[in-house]
C-alpha cells in the first residue's frame, strides 16, 4: 500500500515480480544515463513519486484507480523511450507500455 512505503520509491513503486535490488539498479542506471546526456530530456518517474496526497484517506482510492501507472515513467520522445527501455532490459525484465499523448486522445501500444 502507498502509505506504508511513502518516501521510498524503491519499495513503494517496485513493479510486481521485480526485486527491490533490481529496481534500485534500474533507477541508478536511468540516473547515470540521464547524467551522461543519453536522454533529450530526463525521464520523469516513477510517476507515483511525483504525486502528493493532501489526505492519507485517499491513498487506497488512488492506488485502486491508477495503481499500475504508479511505477511508470514519462519520456519526451521515442528516442528517450528507447534509451529507457535499454536501461530496463539491462536491469530486469518487465513489460513496457507506451502511451502516446495527443491533444485529442491517448493511444496505448504494448512494446517488448
Amino acid at each position: 500500500m502507498i502509505m506504508v512505503h511513502a518516501g521510498n520509491p524503491v519499495t513503494a513503486f517496485t513493479p510486481y515480480g521485480c526485486s527491490a535490488t533490481a529496481y534500485s539498479n534500474f533507477l541508478r542506471s536511468v540516473a547515470q544515463a540521464s547524467s551522461a546526456g543519453h536522454f533529450y530530456r530526463p525521464p520523469i518517474g516513477p510517476i507515483g513519486s511525483q504525486l502528493t496526497l493532501t489526505e492519507d484517506k485517499w491513498a487506497a482510492a488512488v492506488e485502486i484507480a491508477i495503481g499500475r501507472a504508479l511505477n511508470t515513467f514519462v519520456v519526451h520522445d521515442f528516442a528517450d523511450q528507447a534509451t529507457l527501455k535499454a536501461s530496463i532490459s539491462s536491469c530486469m525484465s518487465f513489460q513496457v507500455e507506451q502511451y502516446r499523448l495527443t491533444s485529442h486522445r491517448v493511444a496505448t501500444h504494448h512494446l517488448g
